[in-house]
Formats: structure tokens, C-alpha cells, sequence
């Protein structure tokens, strides 16, 4: 299935972390823990698992897709999420550059690289994630990313 370039685009809402982050102030149980749910998008990605994506979010979550509307809360983010499977979105590799922890608050410097069903690469780019504690568990709190392919 090809995916278009502006579908991609609009559908991706996600990226990344990598083991190598180094935080300033040491907070390696916030990395392994912001790794931890990195891991599971891209579990509940290849699982193509619309629910589990929209998991890893904050109750009150926001993913900002480029080309396209705020989409607020898990309900809505699962139904983006499912919208992104069925246009074939099967796989994504995040990887974290840079990660600052504020406390009960983080954000999350990475890139992304989607992958279609078919193994072909549908869109790399860069992405900012501004975490949140929520009971305890650090969530997605609001999603922002774009390709990083020139514009058609």
C-alpha cells in the first residue's frame, strides 16, 4: 500500500527515544521510564493497536499533527491513531535527542522514521513531546512533529 506524502504527514504523531540520551542533572529513572513508553508506541504501532496508542497519552492529551487539526483526548487520539493504521502506517523507530526533566514534567527532543506495510520507509522527521506525570506514570501530554522530506 503506498501512503501518501500529506497522508503521512498528517497521520504521524510520534517519535521517539534512544538509550545514548544523556540528561544533565541525571534523572535515569525518568529516561528509562519516558523509554519505556517510547517502547510501547512502537509496540502498539506494529501491533496496530489504536487503543494502545492513544495509551500512551495523557487523559487530556493532544497530539498537533501537521496539516491538520488539535486532536484532543484519548477517544479522539484513538480515532486518529486507527485513522493512521488503516492508511497503512505499520511501523515507527523513535529515537530521543535531547530529554529535560522538570519534575512532574519532561520534554522530549527526537526524530522518527515511519514505516508502511510494506517495509518502505513513508515519511523520517523530527518531533517535540512534552511529558507528563499522570497517578505516577510519566504519559504523552502534548505531541507535536513534522517531516522532515521537502514539501511536493
Amino acid at each position: 500500500m503506498k501512503v501518501a506524502p500529506l497522508t503521512i504527514a498528517a497521520l504521524l504523531a510520534f517519535s521517539p527515544v534512544a538509550a545514548s540520551v544523556a540528561m544533565a542533572d541525571g534523572h535515569s529513572a525518568t529516561k528509562s521510564a519516558i523509554e519505556a513508553v517510547d517502547a510501547e508506541f512502537e509496540a502498539a504501532l506494529s501491533a496496530g493497536s489504536a487503543s494502545r496508542l492513544a495509551g500512551v497519552y495523557t487523559e487530556n492529551g493532544q497530539a498537533l499533527p501537521p496539516n491538520g487539526p488539535i486532536v484532543s483526548g484519548r477517544k479522539a487520539l484513538e480515532v486518529f491513531w486507527q485513522g493512521a493504521v488503516d492508511a497503512g502506517l505499520a511501523s515507527v523507530e523513535l529515537e530521543t535527542v535531547e530529554l529535560e526533566d522538570f519534575g512532574d514534567s519532561a520534554v522530549q527532543v527526537g526524530r522518527y522514521t515511519l514505516k508502511a506495510a510494506d517495509g518502505t520507509t513513508a515519511d523520517v522527521g523530527k518531533l517535540m513531546i512534552l511529558w507528563k506525570k499522570e497517578d505516577g506514570e510519566w504519559r504523552w501530554h502534548r505531541d507535536i512533529w513534522n517531516s522532515s522530506k521537502p514539501a511536493k
